[in-house]
């Protein structure tokens, strides 16, 4: 995902949203896949991220 963030930002956007996934793929607000994704997102853009399951 942090790829594809920062890919996104250098195209132009202003905001990331994601859906973090459980390993098995799953949409997840596990405290600890959250911060894992956004953790490593934050690290490579500066623009703000914010994440939501999609259920």
């Amino acid at each position: 995902m942090a790829d594809s963030a920062a890919h996104t930002v250098l195209a132009g956007a202003t905001d990331i949203h994601v859906r973090p996934k459980s390993p098995c793929g799953q949409d997840t607000l596990s405290p600890r896949a959250v911060s894992a994704t956004l953790t490593e997102i934050r690290s490579r853009v500066t623009v703000p991220v914010g994440a939501t399951p999609s259920w």
